[in-house]
């Protein structure tokens, strides 16, 4: 990834946004897009973007290489609503649980993480009492 301000061929960049095309001299600005250079680098440091959810940028063979994004499906809640639902397996509780997607969160380098409390609701039913 390239750096804050570095020159990218001819283009210069800015926190993956193009600021610059240096060729033409006119400026536009392109959001939402990453912006992936080979800059030159003798080792990994030289590529970091600092950046944790991106991925670990990697020195290979002289050229800057962009890392895999980071995965928080892991962290992801299923939702729950139902009747028949283990562990407790009781036909007469309402089982709930809302669910939850996990992303990564910058500039802490973390997955995010969701409740997974599951609560059970006693189902009254007039005709059976």
């Amino acid at each position: 990834m390239c750096l804050n301000m570095l020159p990218c061929g001819s283009i210069l960049v800015n926190k993956g946004k193009i600021l610059l095309d240096q060729a033409s001299g006119d400026d536009f600005v392109i959001e939402n897009t990453s912006v992936v250079c080979q800059q030159e680098c003798t080792d990994n440091a030289d590529c970091s973007d600092g950046l944790y959810c991106n991925g670990q940028e990697t020195c290979v063979a002289g050229q800057c290489i962009a890392g895999n994004e980071v995965s928080c499906s892991a962290n992801n809640i299923y939702g729950i609503a139902s009747c028949a639902n283990n562990p407790d397996n009781n036909p007469f509780t309402w089982d709930v649980r809302n669910a939850f997607t996990s992303v990564c969160r910058e500039p802490v380098g973390t997955c995010s993480t969701g409740i997974e409390t599951i609560t059970h609701t006693a189902i009254y039913n007039a005709a059976v009492a």
